[in-house]
């Protein structure tokens, strides 16, 4: 991955002649039905987000992909703060299902020439703690290629690992790999990342 542009930083220079520098991350926002409502809060607080030392992250170093399941709904409420807001926003209709929105971002990042960027997933309906997108980058700078909400031993060994929040290229193609295997493709790489060779982190 590229190291210098996984964690958002306070300040992003960019060639004039190259234009802004390509998002860090691309961020999906899953709106489940009748969840229009809390958009609003959860792009609030990931323009909030801070890198190290509390800085406040850069305009542009994420980009923010609103899945929703009334994308007609949505639209409106994230063209009103568009304007002001310090990410590029873009809303779709929900794929339904976490390896659908982490494909549909995966496509923006490539369209920013970037098809290798990291893809966080933000938990539903809930706005995100200042330095969530920063600690889910480190991670993955450091090494994971999956950060997951903590959880027990006791499920992580019974059941596996929760919903991933954040996921690096080699997550992403270990699961269309799952995927395309069909019936015997056996525990998920994302609940049991071992099983793939993915190294994966509780944040």
């Amino acid at each position: 991955m590229d190291a210098d542009l996984l964690l958002p930083a306070p300040v992003r220079l960019a060639d004039s002649a190259r234009g802004p520098a390509p998002p860090a991350a691309v961020v999906a926002v899953p709106v489940p039905p009748g969840q229009v409502s809390s958009i609003r809060d959860i792009l609030l607080s990931l323009a909030a987000s801070r890198a190290a030392g509390g800085v406040p992250v850069a305009p542009g170093s994420l980009a923010v992909l609103i899945l929703a399941a009334d994308p007609a709904a949505a639209l409106p409420l994230v063209e009103a703060m568009a304007r002001e807001y310090p990410f590029p926003l873009r809303v779709e209709p929900a794929p339904g299902d976490a390896a659908g929105s982490v494909r549909r971002a995966a496509a923006w990042a490539e369209e920013f020439g970037r098809p290798r960027a990291p893809v966080l997933l933000a938990e539903a309906g809930r706005p995100v703690p200042p330095r969530w997108a920063h600690a889910a980058l480190a991670a993955l700078r450091d090494g994971a290629d999956l950060v997951a909400p903590r959880g027990s031993a006791l499920r992580r060994l019974v059941i596996g690992y929760g919903p991933p929040s954040a996921l690096s290229w080699r997550a992403r193609l270990a699961m269309e790999a799952w995927l395309a295997e069909g019936a015997s493709r056996g525990p998920s790489p994302w609940r049991q990342p071992e099983r793939s060779r993915l190294v994966a982190v509780e944040a």
